[in-house]
């Protein structure tokens, strides 16, 4: 969620500077703020995600020890 701020914080100032692609970092930033609400109202989502992500990691490490071996 910090990292998101910050990005919403850098939005604003490429805006200050007059650079134009300022708008695209803060939709990003304010849809994951949206995004860290959601995952820490609802903490059943959040660990289901993780074990996701983790088991996503998984796959390619099971091909590299097949070839591997």
């Amino acid at each position: 969620m910090f990292r998101y701020v910050a990005a919403v914080s850098y939005s604003k100032d490429l805006k200050k500077y007059g650079i134009k692609s300022w708008s695209t970092l803060m939709f990003i930033g304010v849809l994951g703020i949206i995004f860290s609400f959601f995952l820490l109202w609802n903490p059943l989502f959040a660990g289901m995600t993780a074990v996701l992500w983790i088991g996503i990691a998984f796959i390619p490490l099971g091909v590299f020890n097949i070839i591997l071996s």
